[in-house]
C-alpha cells in the first residue's frame, strides 16, 4: 500500500530494502533534542507555499557538513492521526475573529471548552438591552492574514507529530555543534505573527529516554506538535533533482 502510494506522487522512486541504520558513535558523546511549537498550534509555521527554495535544502544541509567518520546525526519524524474536533474548532475561532472582532487568544478562549462553559454561565445572567445596530469592527490587514492563515489550517488534514532531533560526534562539544545546525535548519519554518519551532534539548535520563524512543520508533504524546499535511510536508518529502545540498544519492 505505501509503495502503490509513494510510486502515485513518485512514479520513479525506488524501494531498496535496507539493515536499520546506526548513527551513534560507541566511543563517542550524543546529543538530542526534541521540537515543539512555541504558540497555539491552531497557528501554523510557514510551509513550502511561501519559501523561496526547497526546505529541504536546509536541513539536507545540516546533515551535510558530517564527517564520514565518528559522526551521525537524523532527523525523525513520527506521525499519527490527530484526533477528530481540532479542525472544527479552529474554523469557530477564525469565525470568531472575523465577524466580531475577537483577537486570536480571546476567540481560542471562547471556542475551546473552557471558553464555552464560562459562556453557557454568562447566558444565565439577565439580559441587557442592545443596541439595535452595531457597526461591525474594522480588521487590520494583520487580522485578515491570521484569520486566513488559521482557516487555512484547520481546512486540511491534522497529524499529531513527534519531530526528534539527534546528533553523534566524537567529542560532546562536537555533538552539541551538529545538533545546533539540526536545530538552526528549523529556523526557515518561522512565520511572522503565527508560529515557529522550538527545540527542548535533553540530557542526563531525558537524554537516555529520547534514545530510547528514538531507537525503536515510539511514539511520545508528551512531546506531540499538531500539524497539518501542508505543514507536514514542509519539513519532509522525498528529495527532487532540484535539491542543491552534496551527499544526496539519486538513482541515474
Amino acid at each position: 500500500v505505501l509503495e502503490k502510494t509513494v510510486h502515485g506522487f513518485f512514479p520513479a522512486a525506488q524501494f531498496e530494502p535496507i539493515e536499520d541504520y546506526n548513527i551513534f558513535n560507541p566511543q563517542g558523546a550524543i546529543a538530542g533534542s526534541y521540537l515543539l511549537i512555541s504558540k497555539s498550534y491552531f497557528l501554523p509555521i510557514k510551509t513550502y507555499q511561501n519559501l523561496e527554495i526547497d526546505p529541504l535544502n536546509n536541513m539536507a544541509n545540516a546533515l551535510s557538513k558530517l564527517e564520514a567518520e565518528g559522526e551521525g546525526a537524523a532527523f525523525q519524524i513520527l506521525i499519527k492521526p490527530a484526533p477528530r474536533g481540532w479542525a472544527r474548532t479552529g474554523l469557530r475561532i477564525a469565525k470568531l475573529m472575523q465577524e466580531e472582532g475577537k483577537s486570536f487568544n480571546a476567540a481560542k478562549k471562547e471556542a475551546t471548552g473552557f471558553g464555552q462553559i464560562t459562556k453557557s454561565l454568562k447566558s444565565k445572567k439577565p439580559k441587557t438591552e442592545t443596541p439595535a445596530f452595531a457597526p461591525a469592527k474594522q480588521l487590520t490587514p494583520l487580522q485578515q492574514e491570521m484569520i486566513k492563515a488559521v482557516e487555512n489550517k484547520a481546512s486540511k488534514i491534522g497529524f499529531e507529530v513527534n519531530v526528534r532531533l539527534l546528533a553523534s560526534g566524537p567529542t560532546k562539544q562536537r555533538a552539541e555543534q551538529i545538533l545546533s545546525h539540526l536545530e538552526n535548519s528549523f529556523g526557515q519554518f518561522s512565520g511572522p505573527n503565527l508560529n515557529n519551532f522550538k527545540p527542548i534539548r535533553l540530557s542526563g535520563n531525558g537524554l537516555k529516554r529520547l534514545i530510547y524512543y528514538f531507537s525503536f520508533r515510539l511514539f511520545n504524546s508528551a512531546q506531540k506538535i499538531l500539524l497539518n499535511n501542508e505543514e507536514l510536508t514542509s519539513i519532509y518529502h522525498l528529495p527532487t533533482s532540484g535539491l542543491a545540498a552534496p551527499r544526496i544519492k539519486f538513482l541515474k
